[in-house]
């Protein structure tokens, strides 16, 4: 998380694995809500945009079968 908000590094280039989709989704939701909370005190167009790319990048990625 420090990476993306102090370093500027893409959430697309940042690879995190879980191992059940309930730890994906608090993971998602902790990001979103550190994200949104640097984005209300320093709004940049960077911060929108991983804001953004959290919030549907999961609607056009392809499910990967579980084994």
């Amino acid at each position: 998380m420090k990476r993306i908000i102090h370093d500027n590094v893409r959430i697309d280039e940042v690879c995190a694995m879980t191992f059940t989709e309930a730890a994906a989704s608090e993971m998602k939701t902790r990001l979103l809500a550190t994200l949104n909370q640097e984005y209300e005190t320093h709004a940049t167009p960077f911060i929108a945009e991983q804001i953004a790319l959290v919030e549907t990048k999961h609607k056009y990625q392809p499910s990967i079968p579980s084994a």
